[in-house]
């Protein structure tokens, strides 16, 4: 996953995520749509959307896949800004 991909997250409007995780956690688009309170049709074009903006095959397991490597790499970038920012301070020898 490139730095690029990571930056599409942040590309993603709030329904958009909310149709996302719901894709990935397993939810067919009528719940989706259900939970939200529109149309299902309206979750299949911003999934479609979503596949674009992504820049995968429209299939939920490659979307799953990009979002999960997308995440873990911020997860990492995170975690080593932390470490770093913590790297100044030492314990105190006793």
């Amino acid at each position: 996953m490139t730095t690029a991909d990571e930056k599409k997250l942040t590309k993603f409007s709030k329904f958009e995520f909310e149709c996302i995780f719901g894709a990935c956690a397993g939810f067919a688009n009528k719940e989706i749509a259900q939970y939200h309170g529109v149309d299902e049709h309206a979750v299949k074009h911003m999934l479609s959307n979503v596949y674009d903006k992504a820049g995968v095959s429209p299939n939920r397991s490659e979307l799953v896949s990009w979002v999960k490597a997308a995440l873990s790499g911020e997860l990492r970038r995170r975690r080593a800004r932390e470490l770093k920012a913590m790297s100044h301070v030492r314990p105190k020898q006793t």
